[in-house]
């Protein structure tokens, strides 16, 4: 997985975390909605980095093939 994939999906974890967190609290309905639109954003971010990542994905390994491994 890419950095970059990894920043999208810190980020948007943190502002969904914020957001959640914002929400449960008596503040001010401008901030809050302007945080929803950010995270929306973000999310959109994530899910277009994630599907354009080049990296490829890791090899399952089998039990067997790892005692071959270590046993050499």
């Amino acid at each position: 997985m890419g950095s970059r994939t990894k920043l999208s999906i810190s980020l948007t974890t943190g502002l969904l975390i914020l957001y959640v967190g914002f929400a449960a609290l008596p503040l001010s309905f401008a901030l809050i909605f302007s945080l929803f639109l950010i995270t929306s954003i973000s999310l959109l971010w994530m899910v277009y980095s994630i599907l354009t990542d080049k990296s490829k994905p890791v090899e399952k390994t089998t039990t067997t093939q790892q005692t071959h491994t270590t046993r050499e």
